[in-house]
């Protein structure tokens, strides 16, 4: 899925971090520098695009928001994703030190994975037999700070958002179902019981 894609970030933003306090040289090549530059921005991107991401790494960015599911803003995250890929292809891999070399061909692992996802249109079943954003999204209160008032305020903010992040998935899965993307009907037997709690 899309969402798996933050955590993929993650991995080699501290991969990064790790590899430039070990390997630390008086200058960078431009190389390394780029490299180092375009996941960065990345990593701003995936936290400006997923709160709940940024929640989950303690950035407190749109706390009181749940990101958009629409279908335009998965688009736009594609396409941002390909732009991301684009320019990490035109860096130099070969001038870059073992480590780095590491970082670039993981990232570019989860942006070519992550660009197949959407090609295969994964982002129109937003709900397995396993999983899904009802799912998760009880599992907020566990997760999220509850410290302050305005911790509670943010956490209200998203309880009230859930209507249009539902009616987003929902969405997401009619364009699927008319596009024939849709799971086995055998491994939704019973699945009704993990969405009756939350109807009220």
């Amino acid at each position: 899925m899309q969402r798996l894609f933050p955590v993929a970030v993650t991995f080699v933003y501290l991969l990064t971090l790790a590899a430039n306090a070990a390997f630390a040289q008086p200058a960078k090549s431009d190389a390394a520098s780029a490299l180092d530059a375009l996941i960065e921005e990345a990593w701003q991107f995936e936290l400006d695009e997923s709160p709940s991401f940024a929640m989950h790494v303690g950035d407190p960015r749109g706390a009181d928001q749940l990101g958009s599911e629409k279908l335009a803003d998965i688009e736009r995250r594609n396409d941002r994703r390909q732009q991301f890929l684009d320019r990490l292809q035109k860096i130099d891999r070969a001038s870059l030190a073992r480590p780095n070399q590491i970082n670039y061909d993981i990232f570019q692992r989860e942006l070519e994975n992550s660009l197949a996802e959407f090609h295969f249109q994964t982002h129109l079943t937003p709900i397995t037999n396993r999983s899904g954003f009802h799912i998760g999204f009880p599992e907020l209160a566990e997760q999220a700070p509850l410290r302050t008032v305005t911790d509670y305020e943010n956490y209200i903010a998203r309880l009230r958002g859930f209507r249009q992040y539902a009616r987003e998935h929902i969405e997401l899965m009619r364009h699927g179902v008319e596009a024939g993307q849709v799971l086995p009907a055998i491994v939704l037997e019973g699945y009704e019981g993990s969405i009756t709690p939350h109807i009220v």
